[in-house]
């Protein structure tokens, strides 16, 4: 079993290596889904002194094999720590419950008034990442995460804050479909990115 204590040790040490570039913020894959709710309560409340030692906020990315890895585990360890912010990559969890999160409302609105960054990638209920955001028959899934997107946005604006920064992260083949035999990619990833960059730009600025 993988314990805590490397993984805090090496979250301190690439922290301070990122916040020595003098970043706007800091996003982390941290900790494991494997670990214990107790190791993971020692890892945060370390990480947390971390960042008040850099002075850099750090938003730890809700993703597959880590710490975040469900809406309900980010939920118990947002619960625990106020000052814990987040990077949202919903499309994780969509591959984790095999939903698009109806069932988990309370979970979400915790996760949306906790996120500082977000990683613009649309996922469906079987995977993370739909073969192109714009082909109509992934209408839908693009509708639920531009809507968490715009609240994520519309809740900071109210807290007065200036800006949300969003990556769009569409990745390439595994995360994007191939077809088979060839191991071909099904979509052009620098055109996707760039569709979904023009589209966060349209829909999420004032």
């Amino acid at each position: 079993m993988t314990t805590s204590v490397p993984h805090q040790e090496t979250f301190a040490e690439q922290a301070r290596r990122a916040a020595a570039f003098g970043p706007k913020l800091i996003v982390s894959h941290s900790a494991r889904d494997g670990m214990k709710i107790e190791e993971q309560l020692r890892f945060f409340e370390a990480a947390l002194k971390v960042e008040q030692e850099v002075g850099i906020t750090i938003g730890h990315e809700t993703h597959r094999s880590r710490a975040m890895f469900t809406p309900w585990t980010t939920r118990t360890l947002l619960e625990e720590f106020p000052e814990l912010s987040i990077t949202a990559d919903f499309s994780h969890w969509c591959c984790v419950t095999e939903s698009l999160l109806e069932d988990y409302a309370e979970d979400m609105e915790a996760a949306i008034r906790r996120t500082v960054h977000i990683h613009a990638r649309v996922g469906y209920a079987q995977g993370p990442q739909v073969p192109h955001p714009g082909a109509p028959e992934y209408s839908r899934e693009l509708t639920v995460f531009e809507a968490w997107w715009s609240r994520i946005v519309q809740y900071r604006r109210e807290k007065g804050l200036s800006h949300t920064s969003i990556t769009p992260e569409f990745g390439p083949p595994g995360y994007m479909h191939t077809l088979p035999f060839t191991g071909a990619p099904v979509a052009d990833l620098w055109e996707v990115n760039e569709w979904m960059a023009k589209r966060i730009s349209e829909r999420l600025t004032p």
